[in-house]
């Protein structure tokens, strides 16, 4: 639990089965916050999921304790991706020696988007939701990269778009398109969601 972090003094690794120190492993983080501080794992995610102020406080504190105890950090603590899942990838990097990789940059490489951008005018892409936090390695912030490199205007549809999302009409997105064109339920939004984005996208090729 939170409040036994902050107990900790010391972590025996002995147990760990061995062959973990045999294997090279790869971690495809979606985000590129580091554990701690206040682009760390409690202060960005925390308040998604109803921490106040100080509930942040404690478990960026207790975060602390664990990376302290492990002898962390000043390293593996504030490595890029290691506040991935709550913390999930400092877990990884610093307990197994995993590799953090850019899980926007894996996808990409994988389904060979520049190779699809090659001859394109425009870059339509989408996202649950979009805000700040799609700047913090998520995918659309990847495919914004390749297309700026391009300079191709990126055009973003979203089921919810954040009042701090105006910030990426600087990082090369053209226009951010809501799906949904009234206000409906999460229930109904879900439901529709195919015949939203069609109607969405025809809307803005109209444009």
């Amino acid at each position: 639990s939170p409040s036994s972090l902050t107990k900790l003094t010391s972590i025996d690794l002995d147990g760990l089965d061995p062959r973990l120190s045999q294997t090279a492993i790869k971690i495809a983080c979606d985000v590129d916050n580091p554990l701690l501080g206040p682009r760390g794992a409690s202060a960005i995610y925390g308040p998604q999921k109803g921490a106040s102020d100080e509930d942040v406080e404690f478990l960026d504190g207790g975060l602390h304790s664990l990376a302290e105890a492990a002898g962390h950090l000043d390293s593996a603590a504030e490595i890029s991706g290691a506040g991935a899942a709550g913390g999930l990838g400092y877990a990884f990097a610093g307990f197994l020696g995993a590799e953090l990789k850019s899980g926007v940059d894996l996808v990409m490489e994988k389904v060979g988007l520049e190779s699809a951008l090659e001859g394109a005018d425009l870059v339509f892409t989408g996202e649950g939701a979009i805000d700040r936090q799609t700047l913090m390695g998520k995918t659309l912030s990847g495919v914004a990269r390749l297309a700026r490199e391009r300079g191709l205007p990126v055009i973003a549809f979203a089921g919810k778009i954040g009042e701090d999302s105006d910030v990426l009409y600087e990082y090369g997105f053209a226009a951010l398109v809501p799906i949904v064109d009234s206000i409906v339920s999460l229930e109904e939004a879900l439901a529709n969601g195919r015949e939203n984005l069609a109607r969405a996208a025809e809307r803005t090729a109209r444009l």
